[in-house]
């Protein structure tokens, strides 16, 4: 009878390999990652694709929610460079940057705007007659908001305080969708608001408590609503086409296509002030926000300028043209991506900006924890951003919609 040999030391290391392939796609992707650090041997075990693959179909399997990546069909470039995602992930929340992530794939379609308030936000692909709501910060799908097939939208909003989702279309209606689902159904046959002879490219809802809503339209004009009524309040003639609009207190701001910004005083209208930024042509996509009386907006030619409620505007000149933005300004932090930046680790820029008029001089990109965390996470074009309290969501082309939550 042959003898069995038992060796004096048992570790992880003399288990089949079968049985510690299996032992280690139990684990979360984080602590996979804690385990390839332990020593070279776990190392070479943990970076093979097929780990990787197995965990992460069991971890969408287990949280019930679409996988970031089909390990069916997934080649293994794709999953290596999933593994060096999380990698990357992992290496960012050592350095305590982000309290909590999340992040969920998007069916196909390149993303235009994201718009949003409080618990909710809003998706809205180009060229697409839907969006799409999600509630925060878990980034469940609330509601598909569907409007009619003969115009598609080009601006979006969204408001809590009222429970409304806003869209305005290239013809020149504004349509008034209610949040009532919580499930990811849809809703259609909107409230349709008719004012703009053309495109309307941007909405804005004071947070005043008056039911006002503000759009702004490529036909030049301004018109103020009233959202229970839809009865037009006010209208104003920019002589302008018109990409951004802030109505805040009693002053109204606007943004053009030819890079101009105008101040006016509301409700009588009056300029109270107009600036030229530097600019190289015309362009319908030049970005623009404003929140709580603030007004960030960039020019053709790299430039941003803020717009504070009183005292001078500060401007930043950047390597690339800024291709979205998002503006807090309760929290003054504003988040740019720019155009076609390679590395992709420098994509992000962050900057903040003070209260006092001391600090009012050039932006400076201050949070740089913020801004490293942002590009760690960055591994494709920014298509929009969007900032909600003490969190961040991005979108890239790579069809993933992220979430950053910070202290």
């Amino acid at each position: 009878m042959a003898s069995i040999t038992i060796p004096r030391t048992l570790s992880l290391t003399t288990l089949v390999q079968e049985l510690l392939d299996d032992i280690i796609v139990l684990l979360d992707p984080v602590d996979l990652v804690h385990l390839s650090y332990t020593s070279k041997y776990f190392h070479s075990v943990v970076v093979t694709p097929l780990t990787w693959s197995r965990c992460l179909r069991r971890l969408a399997s287990r949280d019930k929610s679409p996988p970031l990546l089909d390990t069916f069909t997934a080649t293994r470039e794709e999953i290596s460079q999933e593994i060096q995602r999380i990698s990357r992930r992992e290496r960012n929340w050592k350095k305590l940057l982000v309290t909590k992530v999340r992040e969920v794939s998007i069916e196909w379609g390149l993303v235009g705007k994201l718009a949003s308030d409080g618990a909710a936000l809003v998706l809205l692909r180009m060229e697409s007659t839907s969006c799409d709501l999600w509630s925060l910060p878990n980034l469940m799908l609330r509601q598909k908001c569907y409007g009619p097939c003969w115009c598609h939208l080009i601006s979006i909003a969204v408001s809590m305080e009222n429970k409304v989702v806003l869209g305005g279309s290239n013809k020149g209606q504004l349509f008034i969708w209610p949040i009532v689902k919580e499930n990811g159904e849809v809703v259609d046959s909107p409230r349709t608001f008719q004012g703009h002879t053309e495109g309307i490219s941007c909405i804005d809802i004071p947070r005043d408590g008056t039911g006002r809503i503000v759009t702004g339209s490529l036909d030049r004009r301004v018109i103020v609503w009233d959202l229970a009524t839809s009865a037009r309040l006010q209208e104003l003639d920019t002589n302008r086409q018109v990409i951004g609009v802030h109505l805040h207190e009693d002053a109204l701001r606007t943004f053009h296509t030819d890079a101009h910004f105008k101040k006016y005083s509301f409700p009588d209208f009056q300029v109270v002030c107009k600036h030229h930024l530097p600019q190289t042509a015309k362009s319908r996509t030049r970005p623009s926000s404003g929140d709580a009386g603030f007004f960030f907006c960039a020019s053709a030619k790299n430039h941003g300028v803020l717009y504070p409620p009183d005292g001078p505007s500060r401007s930043a000149v950047e390597t690339r043209r800024i291709s979205t933005l998002a503006l807090d300004g309760s929290h003054r932090r504003v988040v740019v991506a720019l155009e076609n930046l390679k590395p992709i680790g420098e994509a992000v820029k962050v900057w903040n900006f003070g209260e006092k008029e001391d600090e009012f001089g050039s932006l400076k990109a201050a949070d740089k924890q913020v801004e490293m965390a942002l590009n760690c996470y960055w591994w494709g074009e920014a298509q929009a951003v969007a900032i909600v309290d003490a969190r961040i969501v991005v979108w890239t082309r790579s069809m993933r919609l992220v979430l950053l939550e910070f202290d």
